[in-house]
């Protein structure tokens, strides 16, 4: 970890690690405490955070067509199309090789146009890698 625990009053690590939030404990375990993906936390962690929450509630409102609310370029409804779903899940690190995620990056509309990776946790430290697009950036 780096210096931003010292800014804090406390340790908010045993919060951000408790099992009752699945997807924040993941983020914290790959973020803050720089696990593998491998990791065996990292792995139930992240596969709890797809079955509940805000990540199964997306998903939940995906259409069978691999879209939300309506085909076509996804941008819009602004928050509620298929795009900013997208970055939705990337931000709360739902798994990209996901078949119902793959479903909607494999809609020609994000075959010839990549998405927005997401900014930088720190100014020098560049984005961090999507991961959510990445997984189909890596396809053969």
């Amino acid at each position: 970890m780096s210096n931003w625990l010292a800014a804090l009053n406390g340790d908010p690590l045993p919060w951000l690690l408790e099992d009752n939030t699945p997807a924040v404990q993941h983020m914290a375990l790959r973020l803050l405490l720089d696990r593998s993906p491998d990791d065996p936390a990292v792995r139930q962690a992240r596969a709890a955070a797809m079955r509940t929450g805000p990540i199964a509630a997306i998903l939940g409102a995906q259409n069978p067509g691999g879209y939300w609310l309506k085909p076509g370029p996804g941008y819009g409804p602004k928050y509620t199309g298929t795009v900013w779903q997208l970055v939705f899940l990337d931000q709360m690190g739902a798994d990209g090789t996901d078949q119902r995620i793959q479903a909607a990056l494999c809609r020609g509309e994000f075959q010839t146009r990549p998405l927005p990776g997401p900014k930088p946790l720190e100014e020098d430290s560049g984005p961090r890698p999507s991961l959510v697009v990445d997984p189909l950036r890596h396809r053969g």
